[in-house]
């Protein structure tokens, strides 16, 4: 889910500004001021200053846009990393939990054998002590 909305808000940017490119030939390779009735340096294309105005207002638009529209993906980059941390770790924690226990480790095995020893020697001292009664009786 974090990956998609990180996927979403990168799609969300607005497109790079494309690179300028180089003039070739007689092309003008700066801007050049012409009044009525001046010879042109070079080729080109000649615009009257309301088209240059509108055509700079319009890249202040489009930097403008770009700044507003800009999503800071370090934080869903930091929670994404966060969960998957989150996730490894509940993993390692189930399967530490679900590995098989050795037999001599299990509680239940432990006090069986507790009470299976205490059986035995309280029957062994109890015989021995009835053994050692009769001994003594004289028989």
């Amino acid at each position: 889910m974090i990956a998609l909305l990180v996927g979403l808000a990168i799609g969300a940017e607005p497109p790079p500004r494309p690179e300028t490119l180089e003039p070739s030939g007689d092309e003008c390779s700066i801007a050049v001021g012409l009044q009525p009735g001046d010879a042109a340096p070079c080729i080109g294309t000649l615009l009257g200053p309301a088209d240059l105005r509108w055509y700079l207002t319009v890249e202040d638009h489009y930097e403008h846009l770009r700044g507003l529209y800009r999503v800071d993906t370090a934080s869903l980059e930091h929670e994404r990393d966060r969960a998957l941390f989150e996730r490894d770790w509940y993993a390692g924690e189930l399967s530490r939990a679900l590995e098989p226990v050795p037999l001599m480790q299990r509680p239940g095995v432990l006090a069986g054998i507790g009470v299976s020893v205490g059986v035995i020697v309280g029957l062994t001292a109890s015989w021995s002590a009835a053994a050692g009664l009769t001994a003594l009786e004289g028989g």
